[in-house]
């Protein structure tokens, strides 16, 4: 989903990779509600782990992020309840390994 209020023009977005978004049965379970977002976490850095276009993805980024800083973008209301939050944590954890 596209963040609110915001036009494709006015955000320079390098890259969408809608490959690596959450599905929308997990999206639609999660309904940005708090109390559901342990479980979403969960669900999604599964989801993400068993996709080999996340996986690749995830090196994409790891690679770009020795040179240049990234930012994910969100279309949530909430800045701590969204699937951004869980996608850097996953990012982090890849940093890891």
């Amino acid at each position: 989903l596209w963040p609110r209020g915001v036009s494709k023009e006015r955000l320079a977005v390098e890259e969408w990779a809608k490959e690596v978004a959450p599905t929308s049965q997990l999206r639609t379970a999660f309904g940005h509600r708090e109390e559901n977002f342990d479980v979403f976490r969960a669900g999604y850095v599964e989801e993400l782990e068993k996709n080999p276009a996340a996986l690749e993805w995830r090196q994409r980024v790891l690679d770009r992020l020795k040179m240049q800083n990234v930012t994910l973008v969100y279309g949530a209301k909430s800045e701590t309840i969204n699937h951004a939050v869980v996608l850097r944590d996953w990012l982090l954890a890849g940093m890891e390994q």
